[in-house]
């Protein structure tokens, strides 16, 4: 095993280190950029990024691969870990899903590669994207439901085929289903979401993962079952590498599905009347929007598809044009045995 740089850190075989990707600065001079640290192991395997909070009001992944970062034994690890808690830090502190500090406010993950000319979020991107994911042979990225959203803990992948990489998508699917949670989310080829980070390094040949898990409406009671679930599932991922000893631990079913988003079409108040992880017919009402001064009805929500409510908006106050809930259309049903 040689040494393993990345931007002006240097990591002996069996050694951990941290660094700081600056990109750019405050008005203050205090330097802005990305927060990361390495574990290099002292047998040869492959380069494992694993990142949180490119939306910065998504914690709990982000602590998983804070916790990560001290748990992991470079001595017992084939290969590189690559872990950056944090992506966007300006959102992070101040506990919003996009940089605050931008004249025009960017969601950084639609934006990938970013642009080194840009706004400070598409500065970030860039430089985090070209000097440490590009960096990996495999990627993992977690997002979750912040601030409005409830997610069901499930793993995105892209099949890859719009840009004629079969085999990196075949790879992320697998890296998908070993991560080790229920629903496993097929996302369209080309990507459901323009600028996707996972879309991008899938784009440039490195098979990607992201898994959703976690929200504030949550997180006092179960913040420990999310970061300790995005733990272990990527421990998961590292022993299908061979990075760590041993074999994925799955649940007995998974689902695949391919999400359907669905979007408000009034604006007032949001009343669910279904659950993440309920499944729905066709036609099934999934809530209803009311005025929110006098109750009068505005809009019934009824299921476009039939499938499992993976997502749903869980603040009370919606607009028109925002995601009311996805439903997952169920592609197959994985029974995994001893």
């Amino acid at each position: 095993m040689s040494d393993f740089t990345i931007g002006n850190v240097t990591v002996k075989p069996g050694g951990k280190a941290r660094g700081f990707l600056n990109v750019t600065n405050r008005i203050s001079g205090e330097p802005i950029g990305v927060p990361f640290f390495v574990i290099h192991g002292v047998e040869h395997g492959p380069v494992l990024c694993v990142d949180g909070c490119i939306h910065g009001d998504e914690y709990e992944g982000s602590e998983a691969v804070m916790n990560l970062g001290r748990q992991i034994d470079a001595g017992k690890l084939k290969g590189t870990l690559i872990g950056v808690p944090v992506v966007n830090v300006l959102a992070f502190e101040a506990e919003t899903r996009a940089n605050p500090f931008d004249h025009e406010r960017l969601n950084m993950n639609r934006i990938f590669p970013g642009n080194p000319n840009g706004w400070i979020t598409e500065r970030i991107a860039n430089a985090y994207f070209t000097g440490i994911v590009r960096k990996s042979n495999y990627y993992i990225d977690f997002h979750g439901g912040g601030a409005t959203e409830f997610l069901c803990p499930l793993v995105q992948y892209q099949p890859s085929g719009a840009f004629g990489r079969k085999e990196t998508g075949e790879e992320s699917e697998k890296m998908a289903k070993a991560f080790g949670v229920d629903v496993v989310w097929r996302c369209n080829d080309g990507g459901d979401f323009a600028g996707d980070v996972i879309l991008e390094a899938e784009r440039v040949g490195i098979p990607a993962i992201c898994a959703e898990l976690g929200a504030k409406c949550d997180r006092y009671l179960h913040r420990r079952l999310y970061v300790d679930t995005c733990i272990r599932g990527v421990t998961n991922v590292m022993r299908h590498l061979n990075m760590v000893e041993g074999s994925p631990e799955l649940p007995a079913v998974q689902w695949e599905v391919t999400a359907h988003t669905q979007h408000s079409e009034k604006s007032g108040l949001w009343i669910p009347d279904v659950m993440a992880g309920q499944f729905v017919k066709k036609g099934d009402l999934i809530g209803r929007v009311v005025d929110p001064f006098y109750g009068d009805e505005l809009d019934a929500v009824k299921a476009r598809v039939e499938g499992m409510v993976v997502m749903i908006w869980t603040v009370p106050i919606i607009r028109a044009g925002e995601w009311l809930c996805f439903i997952g259309e169920v592609l197959s049903k994985i029974e995994n045995r001893d």
